[in-house]
């Protein structure tokens, strides 16, 4: 410090700016490794969320429409009865509107597998109208109060029916269009000199379709600029939702919004919501063990120690192997990959082969893609359609030539007359279908393979959506086209016959088993390299539509088996295992439930077990035998109220207890002699031993950790 003191004014300052630089200095060079650390770092995956495709609810459905009433004509409540009609039944519609003039006309577009159909309706003197639940503020945002009309506005009742010809499974949308006539006065004004106006029609459209799921992130804000619908408990947490213009969201499931975020709309913005749904406030939990992607809570507080809050999982980069629900979103094979394709016998340009190289690429690789196609009339066009997370990209092919027989993949199987595929390396496929000389069936009159090529540089990622469609167009207008749907996994294995009535795309083992496997009518199945598509011995691959199978892919006719250790009939996973021979642990693919075993060591463990267990767990510490992922008291009384001693009694068993200790003896099931009970005030719980009482006695015995009183057991699921 003295030091200091005799240093000069002038000395002073410029040890001061020295110093100041050299800390400046310092703290730059920590920062920079610090973010050079951070840069270093892996990403973290963002777990990705496959819901599954939307569910039609059955029998007679009516939708509340939340919008903003500044709106008109505009919905109030859609009834369908039933919304899941079949062919042949007759189904009845009645839409309720408000409108700030009067509706003139409405009609409906109704949308199914095959057509679309328009249906007018029939304009009714009153009907009855369900109580609205919600509304739109002055603030656009949704209020959790029942709307009140314009004072202005009225209510009017339409309806309609008809007969149902063709099913909904796959595509099922209803668009309602209304008009509604405004007089000359309350029309925009004009020159006054100008010819007297008329009225005119002011229309409005609204669309519910069922065809796309909500594509809701796991966390965050969400801009929905979609049409979709909601089938499953879900929602927004720790973020808002803005329902763009020309957006509608149906729910058929409660629906969940944190309390201090909101539901904004534009105005043409809706939700559609079911009656039978509701929307709440809460914050949304997810089961850590979810195996189907179904199981979510609307809740305040945490349901229990099995559930995470879901914005939680949201974090880092998107990946497209990152498993959730026991399914990857989806898989790609890397490189090059050539695929032979198999259709049901068809007219016009055939596609034999489809070249993409490489398959998985990422932004500002080049993708070079190439299809062999036979025609016996000239070819007009042949154009490639790369659907990615943000686009489509429509890439012309130009004709390279005929094809050299090198280039082509050998021939693994046809398709008969009849749809059905023939293995030509399994005699028993080719002696069970009866074809006749198919082996060595030769391609002489077929006409000559074409090679038509294209490239393009990725400017998309495709971590959502990546579909890939080839278009090929003869001179007469003829067309034939395949879908190769990367991003839509196949649909959920069913035993017994299987249909896959989706384009979509296997990346593993799958198949059916104890069944025929059908490819439905227009729907393509890939299968990547890897992928092993089975079917049993005795049982047939019947192509309506289209299979595209790539070089590392296989056809196999075997048995599927899932994992079974605990022999319960019980598969405690998902995936596959293709051989003829039972393999140990392995249970047979048809014979085991969809729903998958919680813990596989333990053949007393099974969803939906009704065996409870008071003190003896199943092997890891747990005493949950059923599989709800908790652990709770079961009870059976079919005899007179009873009273539990533990540490906050029943208030109806107060003054029961006076007597005193029990000292009255059980012989139980086993022929051993154990006294009633030992104590009062006794903390029970799973695993733990209790004390139950009645009236003024003791009747309950426990033996081998089971309660019994008679016809009262009680213990720990």
């Amino acid at each position: 410090m003295n030091f200091w003191l005799t240093l000069s004014k002038k000395t002073k300052i410029i040890s001061a700016i020295v110093l100041v630089l050299l800390l400046a200095t310092g703290m730059y060079f920590i920062f920079s490794a610090t973010k050079k650390s951070d840069e270093n770092k892996p990403p973290v995956e963002q777990i990705i969320y496959r819901r599954d495709k939307p569910i039609i609810p059955g029998g007679i459905q009516s939708y509340e429409f939340i919008q903003n009433k500044i709106v008109s004509p505009r919905v109030k409540f859609l009834t369908v009865d039933p919304l899941d009609a079949k062919p042949g039944q007759i189904q009845k519609f009645t839409v309720v509107f408000a409108s700030d003039f009067p509706v003139s006309s409405v009609s409906l577009q109704l949308e199914d597998n095959l057509v679309i159909e328009e249906l007018k309706l029939k304009k009714q003197a009153n009907g009855d109208s369900p109580t609205s639940r919600y509304s739109v503020d002055s603030g656009n945002n949704l209020a959790l109060v029942s709307s009140v009309e314009n004072p202005s506005s009225t209510t009017s009742f339409w309806s309609g029916e008809r007969i149902v010809k063709n099913s909904v499974n796959e595509k099922y949308s209803i668009t309602v269009n209304a008009k509604e006539a405004v007089p000359p006065s309350k029309q925009t004004p004009i020159d006054p000199k100008a010819p007297a106006r008329k009225s005119t029609e002011r229309l409005s459209a609204t669309i519910l379709d069922w065809n796309n799921t909500c594509n809701i992130p796991l966390g965050g804000d969400w801009d929905i600029s979609e049409t979709c619908a909601v089938s499953y408990v879900d929602g927004a947490d720790n973020g808002n939702i803005h329902i763009r213009n020309n957006s509608v969201m149906v729910l058929d499931a409660n629906f969940g919004i944190n309390q201090s975020k909101s539901v904004i709309f534009q105005p043409l913005g809706i939700i559609a919501l079911n009656t039978k749904a509701e929307i709440k406030q809460g914050n949304l939990w997810k089961l850590r063990d979810d195996v189907s992607g179904t199981k979510e809570v609307i809740s305040e507080s945490s349901p229990g120690s099995e559930y995470v809050r879901r914005y939680e999982l949201n974090s880092g980069e998107t990946t497209s192997s990152k498993k959730i629900d026991g399914n990857s979103k989806f898989t790609l094979s890397p490189g090059k990959q050539v695929f032979k394709v198999a259709s049901a016998v068809t007219t016009g340009p055939k596609i034999i082969q489809a070249t993409i190289d490489p398959l998985d690429v990422k932004v500002g690789d080049t993708q070079n893609l190439s299809l062999v196609v036979q025609s016996a009339v000239t070819i007009g066009a042949v154009t490639a359609k790369i659907e990615t997370d943000n686009g489509i990209i429509d890439l012309p092919l130009t004709l390279e030539g005929e094809t050299p027989s090198a280039e082509l993949l050998p021939e693994r199987f046809k398709v008969t007359g009849g749809n059905k595929l023939v293995l030509l390396d399994d005699e028993e496929s080719i002696k069970n279908i009866a074809v006749a000389g198919i082996k060595t069936a030769s391609a002489v009159s077929e006409p000559k393979n074409l090679t038509y090529a294209g490239s393009w540089v990725v400017k998309d990622t495709h971590t959502a959506k990546y579909q890939t469609s080839f278009v090929v167009k003869d001179i007469n207008g003829v067309e034939n086209s395949i879908l190769m749907a990367w991003s839509d996994p196949c649909s959920t294995f069913t035993a017994g016959d299987r249909t896959i009535n989706t384009t979509c795309s296997f990346s593993d083992i799958d198949g059916a088993d104890n069944g025929n496997l059908t490819i439905a009518s227009t729907r393509t199945v890939t299968l990547q390299s890897g992928a092993n598509l089975v079917i049993n011995q005795g049982k047939s691959l019947i192509i309506d539509g289209t299979i595209i199978v790539a070089t590392g892919a296989q056809i196999k006719k075997t048995n599927l088996w899932r994992t079974d250790t605990d022999a319960d009939a019980w598969a405690s996973s998902a995936s596959f295992t293709a051989q003829d021979a039972q393999p140990a642990g392995k249970v047979r693919a048809y014979l085991a439930p969809n729903t998958t075993d919680c813990y596989d060591s333990n053949s007393s463990v099974w969803p939906g077990n009704p065996i409870y267990y008071q003190t003896v767990d199943r092997g890891d510490g747990s005493f949950d035998y059923n599989c709800d992922f908790s652990e709770s008291w079961e009870t059976t009384n079919s005899s007179s109220a009873y009273c539990e001693n533990n540490s906050t009694p029943n208030p109806t068993c107060i003054g029961i207890f006076d007597t005193g200790w029990c000292d009255i003896s059980f012989v139980s099931p086993g022929g051993i002699n154990i006294p009633f009970c030992s104590g009062k005030s006794v903390a029970v719980g799973c695993g733990e031993r209790g004390n139950y009482f009645s009236g003024s006695g003791c009747d309950y015995g426990q033996y081998g950790g089971i309660i019994y009183r008679n016809d009262i057991i009680q213990g720990c699921k």
